[in-house]
Parts: C-alpha cells; structure tokens; sequence
C-alpha cells in the first residue's frame, strides 16, 4: 500500500527519463496496460490469487519472472541465514547454561552485560565496524559480496566472504538465546528435583546433564527454532550493507524501482517463514515435553 501511494508508479520507471518528455496519453495507455490505474487494493486482490496458485508475477524491471528472481535470492539468503544460526545457537545455549548455572557470578555477569550490548547494537552499524576494522584497516577479510569477481570459486572464497556478514547476523539471535535459556536454566535449577538430585551425591555435571539440561531442552529449542524465523528477516539488512546478493538486495532493487509483484513476494515469503518457524517450534516442544501434550 506504501508504494501504491507514493509519487511515481512502475509505468514510470520504465519509461525512465523519457516519462516527463512523452505525451500524457502515452504514459496513461502504458498503465492501463499493466493494469496500474486500478486501485491498490484491486491489484492486490488479483495479485493474492495469482500467488496462491503458484505465479508470483514478472518483473517488468528485471525482465524474468518474480519466482525465479525470489528463488535465486532465496538460496543465498539462507546460507547466509545457516552460517549464522549454527555459530549462534550453539554460543547462545553454551554461555545461557554456563551463567544460568552461575547466577550472580562474574561470569554470569560478564555474559548478561555481554547480550544486554549485543542485542543493543544496531546489526547494521556493527556491520560497518566490522568491515572498517578486519576489511580496511587490518585487510584480513573481504569487505562486500559473495565471492571475489576477480578470481571467483571454491568454498575458501565463499566461506571468507561469508564470516563478516555472519558474525554481525549472529550477534542478535546469540544475545537473546543466551538470555532466555539462561532464565530457563535458572528456574530448572531452583526445583525439588534438582536438590533431590544433589541429596543423593550426584556430581553437578551430572545434575546439569541428567536434569537440568534435559528440562529445559524444549524451552532451549522452542526458543532457538523462532530465533531462524528472525535471521530471515535480518538478513534483509545486513545484505544491503555487505553487498549479499539475496532477498535484502532484490527487496532494496524492487522498491526503488516500484516492483510491486516483488516486493509482495519477498514479505509474503519473510511472513510465510515466521509462521513455518513458529509451527515447528510447537510442534517440538508438544513432543518434547508431556506437560504440553496434557494441555
């Protein structure tokens, strides 16, 4: 609807600079053939059909249609999107369980602090300190895109172009696991079994490990499973700053360009993933844990 409201139109766009110099007339005839001059909830309508029986629409600006530009996106989205979900989840369960299990320590502490600033900075301003620190000034990494246009290939090349943008994509996620399992190791470790446990001589590693950590499994992967759905929709803006070429970049090229049709798919695609998530991630703790089942 924002788009549909603003100065311009995709009729425009593709006539480009000659918009202003061609008649009236020309420019009207365009967008009646597009079907632009229909209102906004109109296109959409249509468009919600389309989608539903598998066309996405084309992208007039792209010249190909919407589906295999969306597609091609898609699969560097998510290796950008896995590269920093497995780093993440396994930092932010590991420092959760290790403060959970010290409350008030220093380590405890020293990792709350550590989330509290994590989650704080804006992804996009540390992926610009990320690449004036290893890009630029110490010229350890590359500082944009997927592989090197010079001499492109391997999985060295891909996986150097992919730790930068990865890290700074992980750095929310891994803030909020490590919180909430943290919360969640604290309350398991305050319960009757657990000093049951400790009555009967266990060592603490075996009371983490038989215990704690087997009742928290649902809540630690309910937590981590939503945290995907997140990452897809991070990944919108840590693409633009380091020049990825996945779903931030096309969304980025499909709104300047008013490319209607592909803008509707990549949101519809980003919605379509939070809900998948968020049905995994019941259907796994409803297996995992019985208290769940019961209700």
């Amino acid at each position: 609807m924002l788009v549909a409201i603003l100065p311009g139109d995709l009729a425009s766009e593709l006539l480009g600079v000659w918009a202003n110099s061609r008649s009236p007339e020309v420019l009207e005839q365009l967008r009646e053939e597009m079907g632009l001059n229909r209102p906004w909830y109109e296109r959409y309508v249509v468009w919600l059909g389309d989608f539903v029986r598998g066309d996405f629409g084309y992208g007039v600006i792209y010249r190909a249609p919407v589906a295999e530009l969306v597609w091609d996106a898609l699969k560097n989205t998510l290796v950008l999107a896995v590269a920093a979900f497995v780093p993440s989840t396994a930092l932010g369960v590991g420092a959760g369980v290790f403060a959970g299990t010290r409350p008030n320590s220093l380590a405890d502490r020293s990792i709350t602090t550590l989330s509290v600033l994590a989650a704080s900075v804006p992804q996009y301003w540390l992926g610009l300190m990320l690449i004036a620190l290893f890009a630029l000034h110490l010229d350890w990494l590359p500082a944009a895109g997927m592989w090197d246009t010079r001499n492109p290939g391997g999985l060295r090349d891909l996986g150097l172009h992919l730790i930068l943008p990865a890290l700074t994509l992980a750095a929310v996620p891994t803030a909020v696991i490590s919180r909430l399992v943290r919360s969640a190791m604290i309350e398991v470790m305050q319960q009757d079994y657990i000093r049951t446990a400790r009555a009967k001589g266990l060592h603490e590693r075996a009371v983490i490990r038989r215990h704690a950590a087997r009742n928290i499994a649902p809540t630690a992967i309910n937590i981590v499973t939503l945290q995907f759905g997140y990452l897809i929709s991070g990944t919108i803006f840590v693409e633009v700053v380091f020049a990825w070429p996945g779903l931030g970049g096309l969304l980025l090229g499909a709104v300047a360009s008013r490319e209607t049709a592909a803008i509707l798919a990549i949101t519809m695609l980003v919605a379509a993933t939070f809900v998948l998530m968020t049905l995994i991630a019941d259907v796994a703790q409803s297996l995992l844990d019985p208290r769940v089942r019961l209700e």
